[in-house]
Order: C-alpha cells, then sequence, then structure tokens
C-alpha cells in the first residue's frame, strides 16, 4: 500500500501555503485554484480544514470513469491518464471527499499525485497539519 497524505485538522492554521505550494510544483504558478488539495474553511468558528485524496482502495472515482483513465497502481497510487481523460466529469462527481478536481483549460480531470514520494504540500505547512505516512 502506498503511502498517504495525513491530516491532522486541529494543526491546521488556514494559511494555504499547501495550496501555493502544491500548484506551484505542478503548474509553476501561483494559482490556488489549480491545486490538487483543498483548503476548507468554516468562518462560523475560524477553522480551517485541508482536503486532500485519500488514494482510496476501491476509488470511486475510477470506477465512474468511462475512459478507464484513472487506475490504480500495485502500490495504491490512484492515477489520471490526462491523455485518455475525455472531460466527461464523471470522476469529480463521483469522489466523495471533493478532491477530484477539473481543468477547464485543458477538459481534463487531474487529482493529487503524492508528487512523485515527496507531497509539496506535506513539506511546507508549518503547522505539521499534513504529514506522509
Amino acid at each position: 500500500m502506498t503511502k498517504k497524505i495525513i491530516v491532522k485538522e486541529e494543526a491546521c492554521i488556514g494559511c494555504s501555503l499547501c495550496l501555493l505550494n502544491c500548484v506551484f510544483n505542478h503548474e509553476k504558478i501561483y494559482a490556488v485554484g489549480r491545486a490538487r488539495l483543498r483548503v476548507i474553511r468554516e468562518d462560523t468558528l475560524c477553522l480551517a480544514r485541508p482536503l486532500v485524496c485519500r488514494q482510496c482502495e476501491n476509488a470511486p472515482c475510477m470506477n465512474a470513469c468511462p475512459e478507464e483513465a484513472i487506475a490504480c497502481d500495485e502500490d495504491g497510487l490512484v492515477t489520471v491518464d490526462e491523455s485518455l481523460c475525455s472531460g466527461c466529469g464523471a470522476c469529480v462527481e463521483a469522489c466523495p471527499y471533493g478532491v477530484m478536481m477539473f481543468d477547464s483549460v485543458e477538459n481534463k480531470a487531474f487529482k493529487c499525485d503524492l508528487c512523485g514520494g515527496e507531497p509539496s504540500c506535506v513539506s511546507h505547512c508549518p503547522t505539521g497539519a499534513l504529514e506522509f505516512k
């Protein structure tokens, strides 16, 4: 089984450094809307909560994809082959955690790929709210 990003919600301060470093690592721009994770802010309580791909064993996104563009490798990493993606959005709708993303410019689905084993979001989290285990 592959390592996963573990979230310690109580440690998140909502700084968004995880988002900025994620998108810069992948796209070389700073645009949090293109990050492969989300930070949900609950304004009434001043709380923030990171949402990351859970690398589901029986991934709903994978099962929903009519093009078989989403696969789970032998280590348990769920990946999107963007060259096979038709842009239908079924995977985005199927993800129960809201972390399957859709690029409306490229018309392709994308998600966390664990940065090749060194997640940028984890290494730049100042409070340790994200761990890679």
